[in-house]
């Protein structure tokens, strides 16, 4: 297996409310708080310590707990 970190940041701004497609293959970590992560046929729920992989060619639109629905 050849593993390649191309970007790593924190943040705890979403400043996106469209669906965004991934050129790569994604892994997200939420470090505190929740929300939810929005795909075309689904939607997960993400708390502290959670992790989310999805691969390129995804749409996805992660949402925080204050903008995702009950």
């Amino acid at each position: 297996m050849h593993v390649f970190l191309r970007y790593a940041a924190y943040t705890d701004h979403l400043p996106n409310r469209m669906f965004t497609k991934a050129y790569d293959a994604r892994i997200l970590f939420i470090t505190s708080g929740e929300g939810e992560i929005r795909f075309s046929d689904r939607a997960e729920a993400l708390f502290a310590n959670s992790m989310v992989y999805y691969p390129a060619g995804t749409e996805y639109l992660p949402l925080p707990s204050a903008e995702a629905p009950p």
